[in-house]
């Protein structure tokens, strides 16, 4: 699942998550995307609202707690997803 938190400036950053089930070692990990903007020049960054920077926290946690849930899965669980 992939949740979207889009700043008041138009950046849209997407946290979503990462089963590396097929390694040696699977691990779950919480990935977060953004793209270029047209004004974004030599370098990537971002700035948010407090109520934005609270939102990508809370939705960073929310991930990361599946990932450990995933994680600790029984592997033929995670497969059977």
């Amino acid at each position: 699942m992939t949740d979207i938190v889009r700043t008041v400036c138009g950046r849209e950053f997407m946290v979503g998550d990462l089963c590396l089930e097929h390694l040696a070692h699977p691990a779950a990990r919480v990935s977060l995307r953004t793209q270029r903007l047209r004004q974004d020049r030599d370098e990537l960054w971002a700035s948010f609202t407090p109520l934005e920077a609270r939102r990508l926290a809370e939705l960073l946690i929310a991930h990361a707690d599946a990932a450990d849930d995933a994680a600790a899965a029984p592997r033929d669980r995670r497969l059977a997803r």
